[in-house]
């Protein structure tokens, strides 16, 4: 993937002229390079498996990415960060992309801290690396998109025998989605039966669902799923109710026993998980929260405007 904003405004034109055609006009290309070096101590490298295609991926693709992360990004990258891959001695891992405190040589703010942790992410494009926000974004690093690509210690996790790459796959995003449904514990402490709205029922919404009814089984879940397969699935991770995006403040309303006025809920959901990322979502989320509740974003951001 190079960078040039010409070619990523055809993208944009071409996606929505007839699908797959991005990929001819687009910035990404195929092409035959050298594999990454190893950076420094504690280094792999790594041959990929089976590599996943993220919304973030095709976003880029189809010319729809966001410039938020411009400057935490270097060019040019190799995409793929939702990575099964192999090491030299056989092992078959699933990656942690984020490249954190440690793979770029600076120590852990805490004992225990994720990659992602602390309150400063200077760390994300300083150091020994290529700025980068994770695997798949880095010049340094390569990306599953490739026959191969390096990483640090701290981003291997060893598979166990019995889990297959496809099922090792989604690993990393639904770790996305299990953390979303965490972040809304907050709101939720005390509460007899809490209510959490999900809207958006793609492979993040649904994630975000099954971490839900895992780790808060008491919950109340109510969502918003647009096609038929992604309400079954909804209702197969753990929802107690799916409807239409447009009629789900009517379910909260309906769950929570609350009044309207004007164009908003008195009451409403104890929190709220956005998983679509746009301006009317984010609109929408924030119109069926109850006060001092909690929204939580899913995604990679875009240009969104609130009122």
């Amino acid at each position: 993937m190079r960078r040039s904003v010409p070619r990523l405004g055809l993208a944009r034109v071409a996606s929505a002229v007839s699908s797959g055609a991005a990929a001819r006009v687009g910035p990404l290309q195929l092409r035959d390079i050298d594999p990454p070096e190893i950076p420094g101590d504690g280094w792999r490298h790594v041959r990929t498996r089976l590599s996943g295609i993220c919304g973030s991926d095709l976003s880029l693709v189809d010319g729809h990415a966001s410039l938020y992360f411009d400057d935490w990004v270097s060019f040019p990258f190799v995409p793929g960060h939702e990575v099964v891959g192999e090491l030299d001695d056989g092992t078959r891992i699933v990656l942690e992309p984020v490249l954190g405190h440690e793979a770029r040589g600076f120590p852990a703010p805490f004992d225990g801290a994720a990659p992602a942790d602390g309150d400063d992410y200077a760390h994300l494009a300083t150091g020994a690396l290529e700025p980068g926000i994770q695997t798949g974004f880095c010049h340094s690093t390569g990306g599953g998109w490739s026959t191969g690509f390096v990483a640090h210690d701290t981003q291997l996790h060893a598979l166990p025998d019995d889990m297959g790459d496809e099922a090792a796959l989604l690993v990393e995003p639904f770790a996305g989605g299990i953390h979303a449904a965490l972040q809304t514990v907050v709101t939720l402490d005390g509460r007899q039966r809490p209510t959490v709205a999900v809207l958006g029922s793609g492979t993040m919404g649904l994630a975000a669902v099954a971490g839900l009814r895992r780790y808060l089984p008491g919950v109340m879940i109510v969502v918003g799923a647009r096609y038929s397969h992604q309400s079954r699935l909804a209702r197969q991770f753990g929802a107690d109710e799916v409807v239409a995006p447009g009629e789900l403040q009517r379910a909260v309303r309906r769950a929570v026993g609350c009044h309207i006025v004007g164009d908003y809920l008195s009451g409403g959901a104890d929190a709220t998980i956005d998983a679509v990322g746009s301006s009317e979502s984010l609109t929408a989320c924030l119109r069926i929260t109850r006060p001092r509740g909690r929204v939580v974003m899913m995604g990679m951001p875009a240009e969104v405007t609130v009122d």
